[in-house]
């Protein structure tokens, strides 16, 4: 099952200069919680914009990236996009983790999506496409979080499956 994972605000920013516009401590530690032990796709911004911050590809997951450039980092797994539909039809779930190009491939393979909305309206140079409301349901009620001195903004997590 082909899942995408992502934080957006708003007007669905997800980006901006190769990073995330916002802290939001809890939604990383979930991030990590459903991701871990599953393979991760990803485009290779967003696994520069991993390694910048980490110093490695995310631990104690399979990592895929989607790139045209050569990328020989120790633990990734270059692929092209075409294989998206192959990993859709495995069974365990595959998380789609960005950046904005690879969300918009994915897309339409995807059978869920795991959504953190954040409520702030920002700037950015990334953003995450509209899901077709015909396509897509709500599962269960939103869970709503406040601010806090971890949690830069408000946010929810949605949790969306295909129809």
């Amino acid at each position: 099952m082909l899942s995408l994972i992502v934080a957006a605000s708003e007007n669905n920013i997800i980006g901006n200069g190769g990073d995330m516009p916002w802290m939001i401590r809890s939604d990383l530690q979930r991030f990590q919680r459903l991701t871990k032990g599953h393979v991760v796709v990803q485009g290779r911004k967003t696994l520069e914009s991993i390694i910048r911050q980490n110093g490695r590809p995310l631990p104690g997951r399979q990592n895929y990236v989607i790139s045209r450039s050569q990328v020989d980092i120790d633990g990734v797994t270059i692929i092209c996009s075409n294989a998206l539909s192959r990993l859709s039809a495995l069974p365990d779930e595959v998380f789609v983790i960005g950046g904005g190009e690879i969300y918009r491939l994915a897309l339409p393979w995807a059978q869920r999506v795991y959504l953190t909305r954040v409520h702030a309206t920002l700037e950015g140079d990334v953003t995450f496409p509209d899901l077709p409301e015909a396509e897509w349901r709500l599962i269960g009620k939103p869970e709503r979080y406040s601010a806090s001195t971890n949690d830069q903004y408000p946010f929810s997590y949605f949790l969306y499956e295909r129809l």
